[in-house]
Parts: C-alpha cells; sequence; structure tokens
C-alpha cells in the first residue's frame, strides 16, 4: 500500500503513472490486496475510488471484537446498534461494488431473521457476481437474545432463477459455507444440481435440512463436513472425487457411493449414540484410509466394544475422542488399533467426570505388536485407571514408539484438572514404562 501511494505524485491525478494502467492490470493488483487495502486505494484519486469499486479479491466480513467481549456485554441497544452498524456496512459495500466479479464472500456475525432482506441481497449479489466461496457463520456468539435463525430462501440459492434478475454467469461457486442457517432440503439441492464445481460444502447447526441426496448425478464434491443438524435423517450422494467426509449428530442413514479416493473420515455421536452405523455404512472404504476419527461416549454401552474390523490396511492416524466413566474400560477399542498395520500416530481425547475409582487395571487378551506406531499423545490424561490401561498396552506392544505427549487439559472444558500429588505419581509410574528410546512429553505441568 505504501509503494502505491508512493507512485502518486504531489501534481496532481494526470501525472499517477498508476492509474494510467491499462484496466485489467489494475484489477490484478487490486485483486492481490486485502478489502481494507483495496478500500484505502481510493483515496489516492478518485480513479482508484473506482478501481476499487470494481475490486474482485476476497469480500471479508468479520466482527472486529473478540467473541469473548460480544458474549460479555449485557447492554441490549449497544448489542442491537453494533448489529445494526454492521448489516450497514455490508450492505454500503455491496451496493457499491461494481465489479463484474467475486472471488470469495465471506459474513462471520451473529444474524438472525431480522436482517432477512438484507442477506438475501448479499447472497444474490454474490452468486450472480460468480463467486467461488461463499461462507456465512451466523453462529450466536451471545446468548442474552431470543434469536430465530436466518433461512436462506430458494428463490436466492440458483443465480439462473433469482427475482433480481442479476445472474449473468455461469455458476463458478467451489466452496459453500453454511453455520446457524436454515437450509432446506430443496435449497441445498439446488445449489448442488446447479454448481457443477462445488468442491468443499460445509453445514452446520442447520434446523431445517432433512436429507442430503441427489439422486444419479455425480458430485464434484472433495470435501463434506455435515454437523449437528438435528432433523438429518439421510445422507445419499454419489462422489467419486470426494477425499474427506465429516459428520457430527445422530445415527442417519448414510450412502456414500463411488468415493474411491475418500481417506480421510470424522464421524462424531451424541452422548448415548452408537457409532456402529457408520461403520456398517463406511466399512467400503476402509482399506483406503489415512485417517479416522471417531468422537463417542461410552455412556452408551453399545459403544463399550466396537464392531468387528480387519481392513484399516492404510491408516496413518487414529483420533479417537471419547467421554467415559473411570469405571469403564478402553479395551474394546483395541481392535481398531490392531487392524491398523500400518499405523503411525494414535490420539486419544479423553474426557470423564468421575476421577478415581478402585478397579485393576485391565489387560487386554491378545496382544500383538504395534510394528509402525511412532506416536502417541493423550489429551486429558489425569492418571485414572482408563487412561493408564490403554497407553500400557501401547508401551508393551510398540516395536519403534518414539515419542508420548501427555496434556492434561480436559478436553471437553479445556481446563487442567487438578489433582497435582496423583497426577505426578502416575506421570512417573507410566514414566517407568516408557519404553526404551521413547521420550515423553508433558504439556501443561503444575
Amino acid at each position: 500500500m505504501d509503494e502505491i501511494q508512493s507512485c502518486i505524485t504531489s501534481s496532481g491525478e494526470e501525472n499517477d503513472g498508476l492509474s494510467r494502467l491499462p484496466q485489467e492490470v489494475l484489477l490484478s493488483i487490486l485483486s492481490r490486496l486485502s478489502m481494507k487495502e483495496a478500500a484505502r486505494t481510493g483515496v489516492l484519486s478518485h480513479k482508484w475510488k473506482e478501481h476499487w469499486a470494481d475490486y474482485p479479491g476476497v469480500l471479508n466480513f468479520e466482527y472486529s471484537r473478540t467473541k469473548e467481549e460480544f458474549c460479555s456485554r449485557t447492554d441490549l441497544a449497544r448489542i442491537s446498534q453494533d448489529t445494526s452498524d454492521f448489516v450497514n456496512w455490508v450492505t454500503r459495500v455491496v451496493e457499491q461494488h461494481h465489479g463484474a466479479s467475486i472471488e470469495e464472500f465471506k459474513v462471520a456475525f451473529d444474524l438472525d431473521n431480522t436482517y432477512q432482506s438484507h442477506i438475501d441481497k448479499w447472497v444474490v449479489s454474490a452468486l450472480a457476481k460468480g463467486v467461488k466461496s461463499l461462507e456465512f457463520d451466523f453462529n450466536a456468539r451471545h446468548s442474552i437474545l431470543i434469536r430465530f435463525p436466518y433461512t436462506l430462501p430458494l428463490e436466492c440459492c440458483n443465480p439462473l432463477k433469482c427475482p433480481y434478475n442479476l445472474a449473468s454467469t455461469k455458476p463458478r461457486l467451489r466452496t459453500l459455507v453454511l453455520k446457524s442457517i436454515i437450509i432446506a432440503t430443496e435449497v441445498l439441492e439446488c445449489f448442488l444440481h446447479s454448481c457443477p464445481f462445488l468442491e468443499n460444502l460445509h453445514i452446520r447447526r442447520s434446523r431445517g435440512l432433512t436429507s442430503i441426496r441427489v439422486s444419479g448425478l455425480p458430485l464434484a464434491l472433495k470435501h463434506l463436513d455435515v454437523s449437528e443438524c438435528s432433523k438429518l435423517e439421510n445422507i445419499d450422494i454419489l462422489a467419486p472425487k470426494l477425499l474427506t467426509f465429516g459428520y457430527k449428530g445422530q445415527p442417519i442413514q448414510l450412502q456414500i457411493r463411488n468415493a474411491s479416493l475418500l481417506s480421510e473420515v470424522s464421524v462424531a455421536g451424541e452422548r448415548t449414540d452408537p457409532l456402529a452405523y457408520a461403520f456398517d455404512s463406511l466399512s467400503e472404504y476402509f482399506s483406503r484410509l489415512e485417517y479416522l476419527h471417531l468422537s463417542t461416549s461410552l455412556l452408551s454401552e453399545m459403544n463399550l466394544v466396537l464392531p468387528p474390523i480387519s481392513n484399516l490396511t492404510n491408516l496413518k492416524h487414529l483420533r479417537l475422542t471419547i467421554e467415559a466413566r473411570c469405571t469403564q474400560s478402553l479395551l474394546g477399542w483395541i481392535s481398531l488399533i490392531q487392524a491398523s498395520p500400518v499405523l503411525q500416530k494414535l490420539t486419544l481425547e479423553l474426557g470423564s467426570y468421575n476421577w478415581l475409582c478402585d478397579r485393576i487395571l485391565g489387560k487386554h487378551d491378545n496382544p500383538q505388536p504395534l510394528k509402525c506406531l511412532k506416536t502417541l499423545e493423550v489429551f486429558g490424561f489425569v492418571g485414572r485407571i482408563i487412561d493408564l490401561e490403554l497407553a500400557t498396552y501401547v508401551f508393551e506392544n510398540a516395536v519403534v514408539l518414539d515419542e508420548v505427549v501427555l496434556d492434561f487439559k480436559h478436553f471437553f472444558s479445556k481446563h487442567a484438572i487438578r489433582r497435582p500429588h496423583v497426577m505426578k505419581a502416575r506421570v512417573m509410574e507410566l514414566k517407568r514404562k516408557l519404553p526404551a528410546g521413547a521420550r515423553l512429553l508433558v504439556n501443561d505441568w503444575l
């Protein structure tokens, strides 16, 4: 920006060398600047102000205050004013933008249906200008207001059919991120049918979505992540280019078809929901996976022992996020590790709300050597029997273990659990069992 300013001489716009450059060169310069930097070029000259209105880059609108600052606010009038100012700012930029295209359009703020008409126009404008990445994150940043989420209407989602008659380019959308927005099944289908280049789809907390299904149409999706959509019943897609898939929520009917490139999967259940449905639905891809993340609670007795698994033959990193009582055991999950002959990294994220209990350290009935495991990470370690059992199994069977990382932060609350005398004793106990050549790293030590 300073370099641009130095090119403007004190003798006026007629000596402004930059402004005499071809339009396509000027737009190329602007596209390399952030939105704020591009806006600042408007002070250089009248011509640059006009060029800024054609800015083809990233329109990123995020609230400047931190989430913590906003959450701590209790002044309803001030919150309402801040929200109104934010909406007016976005609307003003959208209305002043006269360029033919936009690369990315992102809005991150706690908005609801109060501003329905404004948001509708933002969506239509972005899609009409061939936006490649469209992201709306309306996640609540304070809890003192009753909110009715924004609903994305069907007429705004297909540029070819929108009532504003702005659609002039073929949809170029590659990334769609919708958080805390009501999107109906038919609206999402409109996106999937109308945007042949859509590669990244992320949907979170959408109450209206009941199905993600496109019959017979191969999608270009490479990354699909769906979480906390309380009414979702099924996902049924043909996705030959899919690389990563993530789902968090209640059990659903899950059919991912022809995903021969799928290499990363993340599945998280609700507290009492079994995960077996996901194993049944995705088992045909297990031999291709390199990364697998499972998140669940052992409060459901059905999750104590997993279905038989034998084909995680390419898995390099296994991540387990588990909530359990200290009286329970993770030994039933060792089958996952044994089914992964080339596993290099095992990450455990543990949470438990009762701490000490009297029971004997369990042993697995059929231990097998872990020939490739190099790294063990345990987050939420506080020295409970449930913590020690799995770590001990790894220590006793890992052949090339290089590094063990212990972190005392409770995974769900992010606060360290303070039982210093017991925790230190258990760490020393583990250290004595550490295989030769392995090093122990302890984070958040007391």
